[in-house]
């Protein structure tokens, strides 16, 4: 046996080592398997005038090219091709396979011969007959072992100078590589990883790693050196960090370019391996280009690059360049991509396998502007690259209305039919269309692409949810809209019900019902201001009054009310005070009353306008409790405006202004938190930054404060929850509509776990909320408390929740050049009684051993079966990690407790999921717990303040919350976080003092006003 004499081997497998195609004009670097370096082919010894033919042979083997030719051969000349191990590997080499053929002037024999020993002498392995026409020769004869390096010859050795040609094509060696044990500690990682490229912004794809450690018994630590922040890491793909742990053995490391790198090339980074004194390193690269730009340079919005092309015919028009997110491949040439504007296919050679596409990625493209066969496109492309990943895009649902208006509203788009039937049976054929039932009553076509995964599954006989991308098609005897399905998942059985009509975009009439709260949001047009709006005030305001009597809502949310006594807010001889009036002059049951904000526009500036827009509350007191009003956030100082002018902040002293109040609605009871708002106007740069920012604060400040209250949040958002009024962009209320708030991808995963639009059906529905605006701006959103979330569950809570039964927007039959340009919205809400499984508590702390300790407890239970304990690693994703078995049916108050050995680095969430017997689900709140050695961050909002102020623990909870004076005497103690009361105290600065469940002790001043 040949060879080199080594140590013990492990990590066999016979492969193939390395191919060289030589179908170019230029013979191609050769492919290789890991840890394998092939030498480039060539022709050697006497022989110097090695050519490559691009003749296409006649006869014999088909295949792209004639390869690689050489001519008038010698004794002494050869083909040559080579392999050598990377460091720490050796090869094993069993065989070899190539084309060739000779001229008939050629050699007629060959020889393969082989050298290990530096190359000084090559032994034969194998002979043969030299071809006419292409053939495959194939040996598998060699008996190499555990080699670091191998040349191979092809001698035409019966060849003398005379003549003739000989060619090859398609070489390749087979064997196996190994890597050489050992007992010293050994790190084995890629020198150099090139990133995928993305835009600034967005993270980009990533990339897996795999680190091997032999002999170590240290984990291995890896970090960046030096630190940077343009790269990050994670061990799951799901969590990432600037730095991470692999264990002894090693594993799968992934890598990405952080979506806060900002500069153009975020350049290198070196990643270091450490276990104990055993080192190694990585070099990254990667490239980052800015917002909408690429290396197919800047992008136009796909919608406006589809309305630039005609909407029938055969056309070919300009270039253009898109940047969105793949929907659908079909094939190598073909895929769909898609951006907050609209959906577009892209057809060009090999576009698709060249990039390596997949649903998902983020795409760049410039290609021709054209429609074939009625189908909208870029084709052919001229620049293509990949930016990174993002979520696929969710698809549009339909929900009711024509179907053929709803796919070309959407032609290019991903959209789903929930409740779908098949006319045919038996099995999908590729190429071939398929009518199908939307809801049992209209008919629309699918067409199964012959590179779906379709062809061949059964067509469902049940009624099914039917996914696809929307084609068109136009030929001499037809003009229709297809679906494209993508694959098998894309027809599942139906979930949900055939949906409804979608919503008007506008009523006539609505009348409140006894037993519901009705809400009705209404922003009133400057009413009372004589110098703007409505020139006649006398009549604006007779119009206004009878709107609101024909409605009867329990509680109105007005905006731009101008004409208000601070001093006597049922004033008949203010505008607000006279409709008022008007209510109970209608419902003389009722006791109607009403409060407006004393912050409103430019109330913060030396000289305020007394007429100034105000943001004002009427309700009937008879069944509504007022508690409390308070402008929110006018202790918010705003550091880096956008204007640079902090009085500009929220609208111009316009503060969204809260009332908190108790309703009674059929024996049930429940405390509700109403935010009537009026954000700021205009769709110029300018306003949406503000806008964003304002927003921004407001997320922060509910979410510190009011994270388990029933919120209702209504009023002029002067912004779509869709898209923003401004170019289109990610809507300015992004914080409140999308998973991650400080999202800037427009096509990011929606919705916020926290919070709801309720109103943005009509923003889907393309309706409008004035009547001179295209956009609906006239929005309700509602906390998570209002939603049967997650799966269809209510959250478990231990007062009463709201739902919401019904939302509408009004067409009153008054003028709106008289009365007012926005429509009004009415919600109605109904009250969820305490739910069977009274949840007091909930908590989680952290353990001197690292674990993690939950307790809660129940005041009641009924038919509780049990408590599954979950936990996520970013608040979304959860995992069952045990279960406590419930009591049954009992009124007497319950303690539970779970702890958890393993919780997560960082932060780690947990909630609960209880089952009732009968399989009912609810889930908890969500609480979260920091990693030992990992400081909690204490909240005290507001601060300044005057009345009350909410105490919390981000990363940790509250054991116990202490008030003390600056000179440490204790003013008030309680368990557990909460709010604390400062009205009683007099102006100056007080202590917070917290204990957190594992031990920390947290302090903050507080100042009161």
């Amino acid at each position: 046996m040949l060879g080199l004499c080594l140590l013990p081997l492990m990590g066999r497998g016979q492969t193939t080592l390395a191919t060289w195609n030589f179908d170019t004009s230029t013979p191609v670097a050769a492919t290789t398997t890991a840890n394998v370096t092939a030498q480039d082919a060539s022709f050697g010894s006497g022989l110097n005038t090695a050519s490559y033919s691009q003749g296409k042979p006649t006869t014999g083997k088909a295949y792209s090219n004639s390869g690689w030719s050489t001519s008038s051969l010698d004794l002494t000349d050869y083909f040559e091709i080579g392999l050598s191990a990377n460091s720490g590997y050796t090869v094993s080499l069993t065989g070899i396979q190539f084309d060739e053929q000779r001229s008939g002037t050629g050699p007629a024999n060959f020889v393969v011969r082989y050298s290990t020993d530096n190359f000084a002498t090559f032994t034969e392995a194998g002979s043969g007959t030299a071809a006419a026409a292409f053939a495959t020769r194939t040996y598998n004869g060699f008996t190499l072992t555990d080699v670091t390096s191998v040349k191979v010859r092809i001698y035409g050795y019966t060849a003398g100078g005379a003549g003739g040609t000989w060619r090859f094509d398609n070489v390749s060696l087979s064997g196996t590589v190994t890597e050489i044990y050992t007992t010293a500690p050994k790190i084995t990682a890629p020198g150099a990883v090139t990133l995928a490229a993305t835009n600034a912004g967005r993270a980009s794809a990533a990339t897996a790693i795999n680190v091997k450690g032999a002999n170590l018994t240290d984990p291995i630590s890896v970090v960046f050196s030096p630190a940077t922040t343009q790269f990050e890491l994670s061990t799951d793909n799901t969590t990432w960090a600037a730095t991470a742990t692999l264990p002894p053995a090693g594993g799968t490391l992934y890598v990405r370019t952080a979506a806060a790198a900002v500069e153009a090339s975020p350049g290198t980074a070196t990643l270091t391996y450490t276990s104990g004194s055993t080192t190694a390193t990585t070099t990254l690269s990667g490239t980052v280009y800015p917002a909408g730009t690429g290396p197919c340079g800047s992008s136009t919005a796909i919608g406006t690059v589809r309305a630039d092309i005609p909407a029938q015919g055969s056309y070919t028009g300009t270039t253009a360049t898109i940047t969105g997110t793949v929907t659908a491949t079909f094939g190598a040439n073909k895929f769909y991509v898609q951006d907050a504007t609209g959906g577009i296919a892209v057809f060009s050679s090999n576009v698709v396998s060249n990039l390596g596409l997949s649903v998902g990625d983020v795409v760049t493209v410039t290609g021709t502007r054209s429609r074939f066969n009625g189908e909208a496109q870029l084709s052919p492309v001229s620049c293509s690259a990949k930016l990174g990943s993002a979520a696929a895009p969710a698809p549009v649902a339909y929900t009711g209305g024509s179907v053929n208006d709803f796919l070309a509203a959407n032609e290019g788009r991903l959209v789903t039919f929930k409740q779908v039937s098949f006319t045919e049976a038996g099995t999908f054929q590729a190429s071939t269309n398929y009518d199908f039932y939307v809801c049992g009553a209209t008919t629309a076509e699918a067409r199964i692409e012959p590179n779906s995964s379709l062809p061949g599954s059964s067509i469902p006989s049940t009624t099914q949810q039917l996914t696809g991308v929307v084609g068109h098609f136009i030929s001499a005897n037809s003009n229709i809209l297809q679906l494209f399905p993508r694959s098998a998942t894309d027809v599942t059985a139906a979930a949900e019900a055939c949906p409804t009509a979608p919503p008007t975009c506008g009523v006539a009439t609505f009348a409140g019902s006894e037993g519901l709260l009705d809400i009705v949001n209404w922003n009133v047009e400057w009413l009372g201001n004589t110098a703007f709006g409505p020139t006649n005030e006398a009549q604006q305001l007779a119009n206004v009054r009878s709107v609101l009597n024909s409605m009867g809502a329990d509680v109105y949310m007005l905006q731009e009310v101008c004409s208000y006594n601070p001093a006597n807010p049922t004033d008949p001889t203010t505008s607000f005070g006279s409709l008022i009036e008007g209510l109970n002059a209608s419902f003389p049951g009722r006791n109607y009353t009403g409060e407006c904000s004393n912050r409103y526009s430019y109330s913060e500036v030396s000289n305020p306008d007394p007429m100034g827009q105000r943001v004002c509350f009427i309700y009937r007191s008879d069944q509504i409790t007022r508690e409390s009003t308070t402008p929110l956030l006018t202790d918010v100082v705003a550091t880096n405006y956008p204007t640079g002018t902090n009085t500009q902040f929220w609208a111009s002293g316009r503060f969204p202004f809260m009332m908190v109040a108790t309703t009674n609605l059929g024996g049930q009871t429940a405390r509700i938190h109403l935010i009537n708002l009026h954000a700021k106007s205009g769709s110029a740069q300018e306003d949406y930054n503000r806008r964003i920012y304002d927003y921004g604060k407001l997320y922060e400040y509910l979410n510190a404060n009011h994270a388990e209250d029933n919120v209702y949040i209504a009023g002029d958002f002067n912004d779509d929850m869709d898209a923003s009024i401004y170019a289109n962009q990610i809507s300015s209320v992004k914080a409140f509509l999308y998973a991650d708030p400080a999202t800037t991808d427009i096509n990011a995963a929606r919705p916020s776990a926290s919070w709801r639009s309720i109103t943005k059906q009509f923003s889907d529905a393309r309706c409008s909320s004035t009547a001179g605006y295209p956009d609906f701006i006239d929005h309700v959103i509602v906390s998570n408390e209002f939603q049967n979330t997650p799966s269809g569950a209510r959250p478990l809570a231990h007062d009463g929740t709201y739902s919401y039964t019904s939302v509408v927007t009004v067409r009153p039959s008054v003028s709106t050049a008289t009365t007012s340009d926005h429509y009004p919205t009415a919600t109605t809400l109904s009250i969820t009684a305490p739910l069977p499984v009274e949840l007091l508590s909930f908590g989680a702390e952290r353990q001197p051993d690292g674990g993690v300790q939950l307790n809660w407890t129940t005041a009641s239970e009924k038919n509780n079966r049990l408590f599954e304990i979950q936990r996520s690693a970013d608040a979304r994703h959860f995992e069952g990690i045990g279960s406590q078995a419930g009591r049954g049916t009992t009124n007497a108050r319950t303690a539970y407790r779970f702890t958890d050995q393993k919780p997560f680095a960082g932060l780690t969430y947990y909630r609960l999921r209880q089952v009732d017997a009968d399989g009912g689900v609810n889930y908890s709140r969500t609480v979260s717990v920091a990693a030992a050695g990992q400081a909690a961050t204490l909240t005290v909002s507001p601060n300044p303040a005057s009345g009350f102020v909410a105490v919390s623990v981000a990363g940790g909870t509250v054991r116990a919350l202490t008030l003390r004076t600056l000179q440490g005497q204790v003013l008030y103690t309680q368990q557990g976080a909460g709010r604390l009361s400062v009205a009683p105290l007099p102006a100056g600065t007080y202590l917070v003092e917290v204990l957190t469940g594992d031990g920390q002790r947290l302090h903050q001043r507080l100042v009161r006003q």
